[in-house]
């Protein structure tokens, strides 16, 4: 076997999102060194100075209010740009976040709404309970990416939490992909997978 290994970012491959991933791959029968990395395809370090895909350029298109609380398929299509049903005090603290904030922003406006936890923590990461910034990738999208206390999961300039499509268009799966099972297990098959874009990536 040859191996190539490395942290490969699948934001300088096309994908709407900065995720960095170690990346190992192992080739059996060959002679000499596997290329790498592969040449990044967006980016400052790209050869064709291609910009980065922007949140916007990925989901800006979609409607900014969702639809139901299920995955289903129509016409072949798999809706998933549905939403929550979330109780007023979490749609009370949404609103408090200005377009780019996160929690400390919650902190400052509205400490009557702000759980404890934060309040007897000044100091931390500053994407939890974060809206995603239009005008650059989106932040690593995990499985929980439908609990906004859980990363930059607040749509950039409406009250909810990011849609299931949102989060599989950050990752840089087709609207005609069709995921299995319910939304919790489609939830972890987007927020698990290699996005598509890196892998074709790394196969080319």
């Amino acid at each position: 076997y040859t191996p190539a290994y490395g942290v490969l970012n699948a934001a300088d491959y096309g994908v709407p999102q900065r995720r960095r991933r170690g990346i190992l791959v192992a080739v059996r029968d060959i002679e000499g060194d596997l290329p790498w990395p592969p040449e990044p395809t967006h980016g400052p370090e790209s050869t064709s100075g291609a910009p980065y895909v922007t949140a916007r350029m990925a989901i800006g298109d979609l409607p900014s209010r969702t639809k139901g609380t299920e995955p289903i398929i129509e016409d072949g299509i798999q809706h998933l740009h549905f939403g929550r049903r979330p109780i007023e005090k979490s749609l009370e603290r949404y609103r408090a976040i200005p377009p780019g904030g996160n929690r400390f922003d919650l902190m400052a406006k509205r400490p009557d709404i702000t759980p404890a936890c934060w309040l007897n923590k000044p100091t931390g990461t500053t994407d939890v309970m974060g809206r995603v910034h239009w005008d650059e990738p989106s932040a690593t999208i995990r499985t929980e990416f439908y609990k906004p206390e859980k990363g930059r999961y607040l749509h950039p300039t409406a009250n909810r939490v990011i849609s299931h499509r949102e989060a599989a268009r950050l990752q840089s799966f087709p609207d005609t992909y069709i995921f299995e099972g319910t939304k919790v297990q489609i939830a972890r098959q987007i927020g698990n997978a290699v996005p598509p874009l890196l892998g074709q990536a790394i196969a080319r």
